[in-house]
């Protein structure tokens, strides 16, 4: 099946590489922008949206968009899945998930991340390097773990937050949707606010909305 990554950013690059050297039963193909600056990126083509969808039909193509931002990152995944498309999901070797059938469409599950008996994800979710995702834990959609994150056991994050470098959520508590929580920052109460939270304890400093 050939495979086609959305976006030109380095974390696009990355995921092509990652892909070409685990994933060699894909064919990787090149890279999807709705407004390309350059016909090439990486050494490979760029195609446009509007091309790719007139191009490619649905059953001779899946698709991974490894975008930071969670609401962009929804945005295309929900975008192409409504024209039929499905997407595909990286987990790299080097990882720990306790049952592979938990892992839905365009989840980026990057090297040392540890997720326990019975966590369970939505599709969509991005765990950068050395994450640890403690048992029963339940994670929405469009979620983003960056790097050296802790979700204790048994708590429970709604869709589009975000967690910063080396931050720390403890067991049991319920986290709302469109939470950010800054590098460092460690909840240690149920959250129930959209917000910027920083610190630690994390304290609310503003609306996530233009961030998430």
């Amino acid at each position: 099946m050939d495979l086609y990554i959305f976006g030109t950013k380095n974390n696009a690059e990355m995921a092509s590489f990652y892909f070409i050297r685990d994933y060699p039963d894909l064919n990787f193909c090149g890279f999807i922008e709705d407004s390309p600056e350059s016909p090439k990126a990486f050494g490979f083509p760029v195609c446009s949206s509007d091309i790719f969808i007139n191009k490619v039909p649905p059953n001779e193509a899946v698709l991974f968009a490894p975008l930071t931002k969670g609401s962009a990152r929804k945005e295309v995944f929900l975008r192409f899945k409504s024209l039929g498309y499905t997407f595909a999901s990286y987990v790299s070797p080097l990882a720990e998930v306790w049952d592979l059938s938990i892992v839905g469409e365009n989840c980026y599950i990057q090297e040392f991340n540890n997720i326990q008996y019975g966590a369970y994800f939505g599709d969509n979710c991005l765990f950068w390097a050395g994450n640890h995702i403690g048992h029963h834990s339940l994670i929405a959609p469009h979620v983003t773990f960056t790097s050296h994150c802790v979700l204790s056991g048994g708590s429970k994050v709604g869709e589009l937050c975000y967690f910063g470098v080396n931050s720390t959520i403890s067991d049991g508590l319920n986290i709302c949707s469109s939470v950010f929580l800054g590098m460092g920052g460690m909840i240690s109460k149920s959250i129930s606010e959209e917000g910027v939270y920083v610190g630690a304890p994390a304290r609310r400093i503003k609306s996530s909305i233009e961030i998430i």
